[in-house]
């Protein structure tokens, strides 16, 4: 079960994966390491996790298709991760 803390930063998007048939695995919060998490995610196309480290949000997934599709990299907003991880699964519009 997803812990409140990572919920309250990650909820909505968690909430529009699964519309697209996206569903946790397993996940992990650490208060004491600022904040960080992850979420194990799987989907029709495959597994993937998504990492809060330090403040930064990081998409982990098929390295190829990450580099191709420009991912491969830090996102400092949520607003900005919420948008690649979309583009990553092809739920973007």
């Amino acid at each position: 079960m997803t812990s409140a803390a990572i919920l309250a930063d990650a909820g909505a998007l968690l909430t529009e994966l699964a519309v697209h048939g996206i569903h946790e695995t397993a996940s992990q919060y650490d208060a004491g390491d600022c904040g960080n998490y992850y979420v194990d995610l799987t989907g029709p196309h495959g597994d993937f996790r998504i990492t809060r480290d330090e403040g930064q949000y990081l998409l982990h997934g098929d390295l190829e298709r990450l580099k191709d599709l420009g991912l491969f990299r830090t996102f400092d907003q949520m607003s900005q991760f919420r948008e690649a991880v979309l583009r990553y699964v092809g739920a973007a519009a």
